[in-house]
């Protein structure tokens, strides 16, 4: 075989480095096995377009993120900014992240501002929700 990176442990994939198919650090038409500590034999061919996966986890992000602001503000729904908007926009981002590593492009700008908003969702949230539960009775005051 004439492939100098089996076996070898540099250079490591980008990201957590565990084990998966990455980009092929000689060839990056194809992909090549990571075992989490070197490079394997085993090679592919991409059979799906990681860019569309990209694209998708981006808009998903950005979506669960600005619904993540809508709702901290809302007095009966900001639990949902904390609890719901906010993680499923990082777990988005963090899709985002690693379909953007196997297309070996950089990750889009929407999933990043969609963790951000996602991310201040829960921040106001997490304030707003106590004050709402204190002033609830001055708000809509019963009798």
């Amino acid at each position: 075989m004439n492939d100098d990176v089996v076996g070898a442990r540099e250079p490591r994939p980008e990201g957590d480095g565990s084990a998966g198919w990455y980009a092929d650090p000689v060839d990056p038409s194809r992909v090549r096995a990571w075992d989490g500590a070197m490079w394997t034999d085993r090679t592919a061919t991409p059979l799906v377009d990681v860019t569309a996966f990209e694209q998708r986890y981006a808009w998903a992000t950005l979506w669960w993120g600005g619904l993540g602001i809508v709702c901290s503000v809302l007095p009966l729904v900001s639990w949902l900014a904390v609890f719901l908007c906010g993680p499923f926009a990082y777990m988005s981002w963090r899709r985002n992240q690693r379909a953007a590593r196997e297309s070996g492009k950089p990750p889009l700008a929407a999933a990043r501002l969609g963790v951000i908003l996602g991310a201040i969702g829960m921040v106001i949230g997490l304030v707003a929700i106590p004050i709402y539960w204190m002033l609830w009775g001055r708000i809509f005051p019963t009798a």
